[in-house]
């Protein structure tokens, strides 16, 4: 449990504003790593992307 903070939080209660906080919170996630990871980060989910576009297009054949 050393790598977690407890934290009190205020969470919207529309799908809007969950979806607009979680957007915020991953933009100051990234803005806080190097430059190295913030690379490694984009190619890793740019990969997954590129996974799920070719496993939603076999599916449709």
């Amino acid at each position: 449990m050393d790598n977690f903070d407890v934290k009190l939080d205020i969470e919207p209660k529309d799908n809007y504003g969950k979806a607009r906080q979680a957007i915020i919170r991953a933009m100051e996630a990234i803005s806080k790593l190097s430059p190295v990871e913030q690379d490694r980060l984009a190619r890793e989910l740019l990969t997954a992307e590129k996974y799920n576009l070719l496993i939603s297009f076999l599916q449709r054949r």
